[in-house]
């Protein structure tokens, strides 16, 4: 499995056991959603991409601006944790993991 493969699938596999749901593609260009004490978090990713990028959007940015460095307009909170060459994904997954579990609800 190719290491970026294995970032994806420690993400999916850890906002899942968090209680997020898939999306419907055809509805959202988010392909995941998750509550949290801040409304409701979209989560989605870009397989092709060689570095390690997770792109969030909180619903309601209102709720969550004051806390994170979330975009105040937009609610946009990504991940980018750079380029996969010589690095642990499964450290970078579990870094995303961790601070998503700390707003879930």
């Amino acid at each position: 499995m190719k290491k970026i493969d294995k970032f994806y699938k420690l993400i999916t596999e850890g906002i899942t056991k968090l209680g997020a749901v898939e999306l419907d593609p055809k509805t959202n260009i988010y392909g995941w959603s998750i509550n949290t004490k801040y409304g409701k978090l979209y989560i989605n990713f870009h397989k092709e991409d060689i570095a390690m990028n997770v792109y969030t959007r909180f619903e309601n940015p209102k709720l969550s601006k004051h806390l994170f460095n979330a975009n105040p307009h937009s609610g946009k909170w990504n991940f980018h944790m750079g380029n996969i060459k010589g690095k642990d994904v499964t450290i970078y997954a579990e870094k995303v993991i961790n601070t998503i579990e700390d707003i879930s609800v």
